[in-house]
């Protein structure tokens, strides 16, 4: 059994924007932000966009993009019984999180549900929530997300990357966004004019 390497290390949403910046293109170019919390410096953004890529053509602005990345950490804790278990609140949570993305201009999103390193010290835990997960995003898929193909759904586990809700159109995919604000959020994010956390950097 092959050692998991430090920059696949998952402790909290920073490693996880990490990995994904690093090993894995979702989405294709663009600049990454971590922790957007306003857009046009004093329209706040509630809860954070934890990963944005930012693709901008000057030349062609119709194929500008915004795609916003909801991190989330599935970590095993000890309840009352004794017994180890990984829930799943991370994922309704970060559903309820992400689609809030579309309301700040983003194009297209992703929820990522990260497994902690913990989970290898619990090995025989993982596999229910795991196979719960899949069984969730099946649903979705076929019933709630069957004609939305602007959000996707990702876990992450030794450095893996696996799809669990995914649509053919997503790559190309572009939110329609009809109310003024939002559209003013959107164009904000294209010049730049947004709040992030300056203290992240890429591994």
């Amino acid at each position: 059994m092959t050692s998991e390497k430090p920059s696949e290390s998952i402790r909290n949403e920073r490693d996880i924007a990490n990995i994904l910046t690093s090993k894995w293109n979702i989405g294709g170019s663009g600049d990454c932000y971590f922790g957007v919390n306003r857009i046009s410096k004093d329209l706040k953004v509630s809860p954070d966009i934890d990963l944005l890529r930012v693709y901008v053509n000057q030349w062609q602005p119709q194929e500008n993009r915004a795609i916003g990345f909801e991190l989330k950490v599935l970590k095993p804790r000890r309840y009352r019984d004794e017994n180890w278990r990984i829930g799943l609140d991370p994922l309704y949570q970060g559903l309820g999180q992400v689609l809030t993305y579309f309301e700040h201009g983003i194009d297209k999103a992703a929820l990522i549900l990260g497994f902690h390193n913990d989970c290898k010290l619990h090995p025989n835990e993982v596999k229910e929530p795991e196979e719960l997960l899949k069984k969730h995003c099946v649903f979705l898929r076929e019933t709630v997300f069957a004609n939305f193909p602007y959000l996707q759904i990702y876990s992450l586990r030794n450095g893996s990357l696996e799809t669990l809700l995914f649509h053919p159109n997503w790559e190309k995919a572009c939110f329609h966004h009809e109310s003024d604000d939002v559209k003013l959020r959107r164009d904000s994010i294209f010049k730049g004019q947004f709040v992030f956390d300056k203290t992240w950097r890429t591994s």
